[in-house]
């Protein structure tokens, strides 16, 4: 959601302390395959017209919701960088 500049940097950078606090290093997460991450997404629920549907955070404790819809389609390059960019 902050790289798509709906979820403002400060609270981007809370959640990530957050997950710091909860020993969610980066370290840890470098062990996941951000590929196979992506492939994992192509079979969930929120598949709509062969895309991948998120729920986004727009501020803390709220939704992201534009035309009535709380999910939205995120390009898989997105993904990838997102996963990239707190990885490191």
């Amino acid at each position: 959601a902050e790289m798509l500049n709906i979820l403002k940097k400060e609270n981007y950078l809370f959640i990530e302390q957050l997950l710091f606090d909860l020993n969610i290093s980066k370290k840890l997460l470098l062990a996941f395959d951000p590929n196979k991450i992506i492939q994992a997404t192509k079979n969930d629920k929120k598949i709509k017209h062969g895309k991948v549907h998120f729920v986004l955070l727009k501020n803390l404790g709220e939704v992201y919701q534009t035309n009535n819809a709380y999910t939205h389609a995120v390009s898989d390059q997105i993904v990838k960088q997102a996963f990239l960019d707190v990885c490191g």
